[in-house]
């Protein structure tokens, strides 16, 4: 329908993506939203048929991200929010949690710092419900150090790793 060539149009390919936007040489180019057959949506910039810009990604277990994508995948500064009410606000690196990230966690808990692989890793400060801020270094999200500064250990947060259901599928 449209103009799917050069202008805007939408089309629904045989493998049961949909796509309405602006397109450019057959291409989705420009502004557009695309939805997949396992319910995942784009809305956003597109180049070259792919999410290339700005937009926000929704997938069907419930997680939505937003920012900067580079060729189909978060790259850059962005945010991800997830059902369990866990939010990622930082770097990402071909659609991973890489850089310098906060993660919010949905019980207060909040960890900032290096990531690498979609998990805390490196130096960061690790900052409890109550305020408490401790200075910890990870390694694919988990503790390798926490200083004792009089907390006791039953006090520290534990580990909200949850990278493996929180990547979306691609």
């Amino acid at each position: 329908m449209g103009d799917c060539i050069n202008g805007q149009g939408a089309v629904l390919y045989p493998n049961g993506i949909k796509y309405v936007g602006e397109f450019k040489n057959g291409f989705s180019e420009g502004k557009g939203e695309v939805t997949y057959p396992d319910g995942s949506k784009y809305a956003g910039e597109f180049k070259n048929g792919l999410p290339d810009g700005e937009g926000t990604a929704t997938f069907p277990s419930g997680v939505v991200q937003e920012g900067q994508f580079i060729n189909g995948f978060p790259e850059g500064k962005g945010k991800a929010v997830y059902p369990d009410g866990d939010e990622y606000s930082g770097e990402f690196v071909k659609g991973k949690q890489q850089g310098r990230g906060i993660m919010k966690y949905h019980n207060g808990t909040s960890y900032e710092g290096e990531f690498m692989n979609d998990a805390p890793d490196g130096a960061g400060i690790m900052t409890q419900a109550d305020g408490t801020k401790m200075e910890v270094r990870m390694k694919e999200g988990r503790y390798t150090s926490v200083p004792d500064f009089g907390i006791k250990k039953d006090k520290v947060p534990h580990n909200h790793n949850q990278a493996d259901e929180k990547q979306p599928k691609k």
